[in-house]
């Protein structure tokens, strides 16, 4: 692993906790990113990361309807996620799958196809991204 992308590592995982332990007491304007039938991602917090001109970290909240699949995908940097409520299946290209449920955190590195498969409940989570600037932040795998 190159020394930026530990760099970015670290810090994501230091902003993360901040982040996380102030999100609910933040009042910051909420724009809807992206929608498919079964996930929606809102946006809660773009901010410019430290000392790297060409990366932004981007803080949204996901959530899915029971008995569904968010739809195979990556992101163009390093996603770490945390789950609020309900349970999913995280599959991601070369691991086996992973059971996800309230209190678990996880991380996908940067451009790794993965999934995401709820059982029979909903799912909300957090997702931190550090992203390149001018990226969209999911691209579809068809």
């Amino acid at each position: 692993m190159s020394t930026l992308r530990k760099k970015y590592v670290h810090l994501v995982w230091s902003i993360a906790l901040l982040v996380l332990g102030s999100v609910l007491g933040v009042g910051v304007e909420r724009l809807l990113l992206a929608q498919q039938a079964s996930l929606q991602r809102e946006v809660l917090l773009t901010r410019d990361v430290p000392g790297a001109k060409s990366h932004e970290l981007v803080m949204v909240k996901v959530e899915m309807a029971s008995e569904s699949r968010g739809g195979e995908h990556f992101h163009p940097g390093v996603e770490v996620g945390y789950v609020l409520d309900g349970s999913a299946i995280l599959e991601v290209e070369g691991q086996p799958p992973l059971e996800i449920k309230a209190g678990d955190a996880f991380q996908i590195n940067d451009e790794i196809n993965h999934d995401v498969m709820t059982k029979s409940e909903t799912y909300s989570g957090i997702s931190i991204y550090i992203v390149e600037k001018g990226q969209p932040l999911a691209t579809p795998i068809p």
